[in-house]
């Protein structure tokens, strides 16, 4: 199913860009604590002059069951309107991972702080499961005039929810994904001295 949010100006003009940033966000143990943080990602990115933010998987809550599970709905949603605000505020676009109503979502944010569209995760991993189920909606969306799109780590496994789009007129495809928690140790087979045991690699190797 297809979704365009927002208005469609891209000409295919090799002059037009789009200024992006990036912040790179550990979680932090409440969700007061992270929006704090984000707002000031937002300030600071647009006081360098981006146009867009791009922010983590799950940054408003943390990711995974135990810290989604901190925060309720109305809060999550008091949150996002807090970034939102801070948007508006600073005239800057922003993404922000985000769980609501049940998904793993990608809250896209325009520069005026209106709500533009939700892209839903569409390929799950064993830790969505117990608080998000599957999108089925691939949204295309004009920043700046620019036609984007967005993914949300394991989608990146799955080249179609990058193809797609594109054949739609997407330009940019933003990846946004919550790898903070990640040792990045090397993946041998278990053996003696090795840093993943058994029970860590099932779990790794669950995944896929």
């Amino acid at each position: 199913v297809w979704s365009e949010a927002g208005p469609s100006s891209f000409t295919g003009s090799s002059r037009q860009t789009l200024r992006v940033a990036t912040a790179q966000l550990r979680e932090r143990d409440t969700l007061e604590a992270n929006v704090s943080r984000i707002t000031r990602f937002i300030a600071e990115a647009a006081d360098a002059g981006a146009q867009v933010v791009a922010l983590p998987e799950a940054a408003l809550t943390g990711y995974g069951p135990e810290s989604v599970a901190r925060s309720s709905e109305s809060e999550v949603a008091e949150a996002e309107d807090t970034v939102r605000a801070a948007c508006r505020r600073h005239a800057v676009a922003a993404i922000v991972g985000t769980p609501r109503g049940g998904y793993n979502t990608a809250l896209v944010i325009g520069s005026d702080g209106s709500e533009l569209c939700r892209q839903h995760k569409m390929m799950l991993v064993p830790t969505d499961l117990p608080w998000s189920r599957p999108g089925s909606t691939l949204h295309v969306f004009s920043l700046h005039g620019v036609k984007c799109s967005v993914i949300i780590c394991h989608d990146k496994r799955y080249p179609e929810l990058v193809r797609l789009p594109v054949l739609a007129g997407s330009r940019v495809v933003f990846y946004i994904s919550a790898e903070s928690y990640h040792d990045d140790l090397p993946l041998p087979a278990p053996r003696e001295g090795a840093p993943w045991d058994e029970e860590r690699l099932a779990r790794e190797c669950g995944v896929y």
